[in-house]
């Protein structure tokens, strides 16, 4: 997966997540190795605009930048690591369902898109972070990606759905709170 294709799929998730799951859910063969593709150029984009930005309006220009990116970094990776966790343990377990590995992969990564993406550019454009509201539309790609990918009823399917957006949007904010508290000099 190139670059052009990546941004196609960040633009294609959050404008019409319909077509884009039903794409993704098309695609067969061994497609883990680019969904982690996919994850870590998100997650190093994400890296870069955060120390872009700690450096452009931090308080000490270079340690607020580094502070930045390293939360921002062990936040997203830890919170994919955190959602995978409680997906395939608590939430498939609770629900009685069955997921493959690269079913579950997929989804939470793509899931994750809008998170990532506002994050870019609030960490760029940090004027701009009243659209962390946008965050709740998570909920709607997360829909359109659980009806895609995992056979659930319709009842079960909207408990599910709230349950895993949740953790989507706030395992990396808590993770990345934590560490901020930790950090006696980050005054982000």
């Amino acid at each position: 997966m190139n670059y052009k294709n990546i941004f196609k799929r960040i633009i294609s998730i959050i404008t019409v997540p319909t077509a884009s799951w039903e794409e993704l859910s098309a695609e067969t063969g061994n497609t883990e190795k680019e969904d982690f593709r996919f994850f870590c150029f998100l997650l190093i984009a994400n890296m870069v605009s955060s120390f872009v930005g700690g450096l452009l309006y931090g308080d000490s220009p270079f340690v607020s930048a580094i502070i930045k990116s390293i939360v921002s970094g062990i936040a997203f990776f830890g919170g994919f690591w955190g959602i995978y966790y409680i997906f395939t343990d608590i939430l498939c377990k609770r629900f009685k369902i069955t997921v493959s590995k690269a079913k579950t992969l997929r989804l939470v990564i793509y899931s994750m898109t809008l998170s990532f993406s506002l994050s870019i550019l609030i960490a760029l454009l940090p004027g701009l972070f009243f659209l962390k509201v946008i965050n709740i539309y998570t909920l709607y790609i997360v829909w359109e990606g659980v009806s895609k990918l995992i056979p659930l009823e319709e009842n079960e399917r909207s408990n599910f759905v709230l349950l895993l957006s949740a953790i989507i949007i706030l395992i990396p904010f808590i993770i990345s709170q934590l560490l901020l508290f930790s950090i006696p000099i980050a005054k982000l």
